[in-house]
């Protein structure tokens, strides 16, 4: 602004005094301007802002709730995986057992159709441990050579004869028998037991 200058006789304190007056309530009105400004910028940014975290709360709810909600089911899923593996080993013992007991009968029958003897089967008793075969022969000696003929099958081998029996048949010539075999004792699993 270009300078106004006075003469030298005038009193110029009103005149300044005014012009500072208005400066300060231009200043005045700036500031509040410049205040009323910044609030509603503040909130023009602050909105859209708190909508999203309130959105992202919201998703974080009902995330945790579907995590607590899941959650039962995947203790069960892991319940019933532990079920599984629990049933697969027992399922792995159970044929085990069966193999093993299956050998022996298929060693018998093995036996009995390798040697031409004159022996009939009456009885056969399988327990995990133990195996009973009862029988008739028209003759004495063949008795013998059925027990060789079982020590020497593979078959066998884990089992020993523990008694045998003569009966004599009233109703029936020869003589009837029983041989009871027992496992011997190995180091078995609790599955196998």
């Amino acid at each position: 602004m270009p300078e106004i200058r006075m003469p030298i006789g005038v009193n110029l304190l009103p005149w300044r005094e005014t012009q500072a007056r208005r400066q300060r309530q231009r200043l005045r009105l700036i500031t509040v301007f410049a205040v009323l400004a910044g609030l509603m910028i503040m909130v023009a940014i602050a909105a859209p802002v708190t909508d999203r975290n309130l959105a992202e709360r919201d998703r974080q709810s009902g995330l945790k709730a579907r995590i607590a909600a899941l959650e039962a089911d995947v203790e069960r899923a892991q319940r019933f995986d532990q079920e599984i593996d629990r049933l697969n080993a027992r399922q792995s013992a159970m044929d085990r057992l069966q193999q093993r007991r299956t050998q022996a009968v298929d060693a018998l029958t093995g036996v009995m159709a390798a040697l031409p003897l004159p022996i009939s089967l009456i009885r056969l008793e399988q327990r995990p441990n133990k195996l009973v075969i009862e029988g008739r022969s028209s003759r004495s000696a063949a008795i013998p050579t059925l027990i060789d003929a079982l020590r020497a099958e593979p078959g066998f081998a884990a089992f020993r004869v523990h008694r045998l029996s003569n009966h004599p048949l009233e109703s029936a010539p020869g003589q009837r028998f029983r041989l009871v075999l027992n496992r011997r004792p190995t180091a078995l699993s609790d599955h196998d037991r």
